[in-house]
């Protein structure tokens, strides 16, 4: 009718102005200069940033558009819960942000010092863009209107090796910022790694759990820019609950693989420590599981030169262990109590840096007469002597 497509086009007509004014802010954030006004414009824009991509405004937006084209009012027949997955798939422009862009100007100024309120909003607008940024990826991962994630250039562009010496910072909500934009950034790479490599003609076979060749980069850059070390320790032996949570849910996104994909089951330990035991060769090609075993024995040993067995950051492994023994008693050790979820992570992560530590021992004294296995099993002989002193 005249009336629904006079509606059609004021809708059309307020997201095209809805888009200008957001590429207005984006344009904001690309200014330069330390003065007290540009300072403070800066801020306001990336605060905008942060409202707008907050994942749970999106899901609203986008249930509520949904249901508006189904013919309810405002969303008034939408019940329950927002299902992100049960939502339009071609509302990647919903939202008429450049996620690139937006990305580039938040790493930016998370790294200013002219003002620690502007770094702060602009690291806590990083885990908001990951998120949106990973679900265009998941949607659109296939067609004409596919979508590109910016994960793959967090590597090469220093966006990971940015959020690492923000680990270091002052500001106690800088660090904490750092440690969830890197920890989403691991898991939202091995999701869309998965989405977008799904098996054809199997609905819905995302291969779940199975480590991928983008997020193992990205491991790889975290453990070189000291994303294991002090930080990460100081965390795990907090004693706010959430702060030692978040340091457990960034040591597990890192090593969880060894637990979830298959190639780095018990089952896979237990052939290499047969073939080790009997002498015979084991096949040395590359299970896609190299950077979370790196990856463990830096939660174990530290980031030290491969060369010599010394440690040049403190070892996670007691925290883990102690978190882990806070629930068994004082008989055990236990001193203080800690929520059963964060005793689990802390068990699962004890269990791949086994899994780690076990399939790298074996590994090399299977192939001990190539020379490039010499320095890793110098450190994964040292992290099992670590691990037997901690017992």
């Amino acid at each position: 009718s005249a009336d629904e497509e006079g509606r059609n086009r004021t809708s059309t007509l307020e997201r095209m102005k809805a888009g200008e004014m957001v590429n207005d802010i984006l344009a904001i954030l690309e200014w330069s200069g330390s003065d007290s006004r540009t300072l403070s414009a800066l801020e306001q824009a990336t605060k905008v940033v942060f409202y707008i991509t907050e994942p749970n405004f999106i899901a609203s937006a986008i249930s509520n558009l949904d249901s508006h084209r189904n013919g309810g009012e405002d969303g008034q027949n939408s019940d329950g819960p927002v299902d992100m997955d049960a939502l339009a798939n071609d509302e990647m422009d919903l939202l008429q942000i450049d996620i690139h862009r937006a990305f580039r100007s938040m790493l930016d100024h998370a790294t200013t010092s002219a003002s620690p309120s502007l770094q702060r909003w602009a690291t806590a607008s990083l885990r908001h863009l990951i998120t949106e940024d990973q679900r265009r990826a998941c949607v659109f991962s296939s067609g004409p209107s596919r979508y590109i994630s910016f994960t793959s250039q967090l590597v090469s562009s220093g966006g990971v090796m940015i959020l690492c010496s923000l680990l270091g910072a002052d500001d106690a909500d800088i660090r904490a910022h750092a440690t969830s934009a890197l920890e989403a950034i691991v898991i939202a790479t091995r999701e869309i790694g998965m989405a977008v490599n799904k098996s054809p003609g199997k609905k819905g076979f995302y291969r779940a759990g199975r480590g991928t060749k983008d997020d193992s980069a990205i491991v790889d850059a975290i453990v070189s820019n000291g994303g294991c070390g002090n930080t990460l320790v100081h965390l795990l032996i907090s004693a706010d609950e959430s702060v030692a949570m978040m340091g457990c849910a960034f040591a597990s996104a890192l090593i969880s693989p060894l637990l979830t994909d298959p190639r780095g089951s018990g089952r896979t330990l237990q052939f290499c420590s047969s073939s080790a035991a009997s002498g015979m060769g084991l096949d040395s090609k590359d299970d896609g599981l190299a950077s979370y075993r790196n990856a463990a024995l830096v939660l174990v040993v530290g980031s030290g030169s491969d060369d010599v067995a010394i440690r040049s950051d403190a070892s996670c492994l007691p925290a883990l262990i102690q978190i882990l023994k806070s629930g068994l008693g004082q008989s055990w050790g236990g001193h203080s109590t800690r929520s059963m979820k964060l005793q689990v992570m802390a068990g699962e992560c004890l269990a791949a840096i086994s899994l780690a530590v076990g399939h790298i021992v074996c590994e090399t004294a299977v192939n001990a007469s190539h020379s490039m296995y010499g320095p890793l099993r110098r450190k994964a002989v040292r992290a099992l002597e670590v691990m037997e002193q901690e017992q």
